[in-house]
């Protein structure tokens, strides 16, 4: 009997044990692996005693896993067992959110608390002006976090007004300029009464025109000042036998020679002029002709009959004219009587240019020596927005850089269409334009040979670098 109970005694811890091995194995069978933890947000921007909550999400949604947080520095920011995250002191640190061997973490910037826009003000409340003025607005508390001010007119026709607050007066009338805070959206308002005012002046955005014989451009007259109360203006024409102007300043060319265009105003009398001179003797291609394959100067006429390659490779594709080289390559346009003499304004030359790289107009190029040829060149570099006048007197082996411009008022992104005009004015001296695809003057320069090379008999044509793209050519010689 006592034999009994011994053996009974010692099967209950047995059974114990073993119940106990048979849960752990089932916990183990029943654990799920963490995959990914992700947070609602890499960046968090909180001020110095302000909390906020990053949300999180375990893959897959069905492990049931403590998530460890943890401060890479608990003087700038704290994270508490839920993922509250209390700003401490200005500074930076990173919270980290920890399940397993995965780690995310997100950015924490701790900023000074927040002084909010109380009022705006500005510097005068109503005015009366005949010129352009400055707004000043001053912002409450001064030590007001966020002091962004959005400017606003109610009636741009009279005046606008630019982030600064710099007024612009269009004409005579009343308007109502608006400071705004950013924050909280306070508002300061000043009346703005603008006075008749008479003409003082009057502008052409040209001062010469070439023109062939039919064509036509329109000039634009700008009345100063701005806000002008008459802004009336006739057009005349002093030789209307070569050039006319209707009462919308639009030009026609009607014969070869020069004519002056005055605009003048109503009010005051005063005027602007713009010189025209129309020529007859036209030169052109626009490459519509199909496709040649690339040449070089092994065929020299490759392109056309009046077309000589002398470097690099060209072909007419999808009617045009490409340069595939990486060096510089240049072809000009000789065909009879095409020579441009450089002497009084005796040529003008234009095309459409697009590219990637650099790409010009080149010209005067010794026409009775084959081997040795002097250029000018006249070339725009879009990635620095420079419009650049060269010379060289031994076939582009070396340049002088004689005058370049900055261009003010274009950015060219690769490929982007423009066209460039260059006119003789005398020996060494030219006028460049520069417009955009729709006709807008993007710039004007005035160019001086400066080292008096004087180039003078010669051909014109294209210079290029790496992929440049020519169209519609034109060569008027007087």
């Amino acid at each position: 009997m006592k034999a009994k109970i011994i053996r009974n005694f010692l099967a209950y811890p047995i059974a114990i044990l073993l119940l106990g091995l048979l849960s752990a194995c089932s916990k183990e069978e029943d654990e799920i692996k963490v995959d990914d933890i992700m947070l609602d947000t890499t960046e968090l921007i909180i001020t110095v005693g302000e909390s906020k909550t990053i949300q999180y999400t375990i893959l897959p949604a069905e492990a049931n896993v403590d998530v460890i947080w943890s401060s890479d520095n608990t003087l700038i920011a704290i994270v508490d067992d839920y993922g509250k995250v209390t700003g401490v002191k200005i500074g930076e640190t990173n919270i980290k959110a920890t399940v397993g061997d995965k780690t995310v973490t997100c950015k924490v910037k701790v900023v000074p608390e927040q002084v909010h826009v109380e009022s705006i003000s500005l510097n005068v409340n109503e005015i009366s002006v005949t010129e352009d003025f400055v707004l000043t607005a001053t912002i409450y508390p001064e030590n007001a976090s966020n002091k962004t001010i959005i400017w606003t007119s109610s009636n741009e026709e009279v005046a606008i007004v630019d982030q600064e607050g710099n007024v612009t007066i269009l004409s005579a009338g009343e308007t109502i300029i608006t400071a705004t805070s950013e924050d909280g959206e306070k508002k300061a308002t000043c009346r703005v009464i603008v006075e008749p005012s008479n003409v003082t002046g009057v502008v052409l955005d040209v001062k010469n025109l070439y023109l062939i014989i039919n064509e036509t451009a329109t000039l634009q007259a700008t009345i100063i000042p701005a806000h002008a109360s008459n802004k009336n203006m006739t057009w005349s024409s002093d030789n209307p036998n070569v050039a006319t102007v209707d009462n919308t300043g639009k030009v026609t060319a009607v014969s070869v020679g020069d004519a002056t265009i005055t605009v003048k105003t109503e009010d005051g009398d005063m005027t602007d002029t713009c010189k025209i001179s129309v020529s007859n003797a036209i030169f052109s291609d626009n490459f519509n002709r199909g496709n040649t394959g690339k040449q070089g100067p092994d065929n020299p006429q490759g392109i056309g009959s009046d077309w000589t390659i002398i470097s690099g490779i060209h072909e007419i594709n999808d009617q045009t004219l490409k340069m595939s080289a990486p060096d510089q390559s240049v072809i000009l346009y000789t065909a009879e009587n095409a020579i441009t003499k450089n002497v009084d304004g005796n040529f003008r030359v234009s095309t459409d240019i697009s590219h990637g790289a650099w790409a010009g107009l080149i010209f005067n190029a010794k026409v009775n020596a084959q081997s040795s040829y002097s250029y000018y060149v006249f070339r725009v570099q879009p990635a620095t927005n420079e419009f650049q006048f060269l010379a060289t007197e031994n076939n582009g082996a070396g340049w002088a850089v004689l005058q370049i411009e900055v261009i003010q008022a274009a950015i060219f992104p690769k490929y982007e269409t423009y066209r460039i005009a260059i006119q003789s004015i005398e020996i060494g001296k030219f006028t460049a334009i520069i417009t955009d695809s729709n006709g807008k003057k993007i710039g004007e320069y005035q160019l001086i040979d400066n080292e008096n090379k004087n180039f003078q008999d010669g051909y014109s044509g294209y210079w290029g670098q790496l992929d440049p793209t020519f169209d519609n050519f034109l060569l008027e010689v007087r």
